[in-house]
């Protein structure tokens, strides 16, 4: 089975219509239509990734490789790969949670502490891989893997917190954008204390 025909059966299992799939996927309606024709047979991986996101699963499923879930998280590396490389990954990401606190504590423009109250718990939800199957971290990431992103998940879920604080007493403060937050808190603080996502 070609990938185009695993895409529709995928859109159609969901219910989506071909022009619902392309707006979720940010791309044209004639591209969808071509790869479901069988039109192009080989899209172009950032193709492919918008698509297979857009129907929820990994790209592998719409390739028909076999799928692990575990092996498809992004590992994080271990001690000695940090030191050989470096880890401008983690290093960069560590100086913008920085200066993010820094801006919090300085009670800078409160739609800013929105703002990164909301990146907080985004980038939370992807340490936390909360794509992938399985109901806790543990389940979802390699065991060796899992302290290192709690570690993470709860420096960025304080942050927000105080983010979100600041926010919620400026005047500015928007009753439906402080109750999100809250919400997508409540989830990311669910697997801290070592609950199911």
């Amino acid at each position: 089975m070609e990938i185009g025909r695993r895409v529709r059966a995928k859109r159609r299992a969901l219910d989506l219509s071909q022009d619902a799939l392309a707006r979720r996927a940010d791309v044209s309606l004639s591209l969808i239509n071509q790869m479901e024709r069988g039109m192009i047979t080989d899209p172009h991986v950032t193709t492919l990734t918008a698509v297979a996101s857009a129907l929820g699963v990994p790209v592998s499923e719409l390739l028909e490789e076999p799928t692990d879930p575990k092996a498809e998280a992004p590992s994080l590396p271990d001690k000695e790969e940090k030191e050989r490389r470096g880890d401008w990954v983690v290093d960069s990401l560590d100086r913008t949670v920085s200066r993010w606190v820094w801006e919090v504590e300085e009670k800078q423009d409160p739609r800013d502490s929105y703002v990164i109250a909301v990146a907080c718990l985004e980038i939370s939800k992807d340490i936390l891989r909360f794509d992938l199957p399985g109901a806790t971290l543990q389940e979802r990431v390699p065991e060796a893997e899992v302290d290192e992103r709690v570690r993470w998940v709860e420096r960025l879920f304080d942050l927000s917190q105080r983010a979100q604080k600041n926010y919620a007493t400026s005047p500015q403060a928007d009753s439906s954008e402080i109750e999100a937050l809250e919400q997508a808190g409540k989830r990311v603080l669910h697997v801290i204390e070592g609950g199911a996502a």
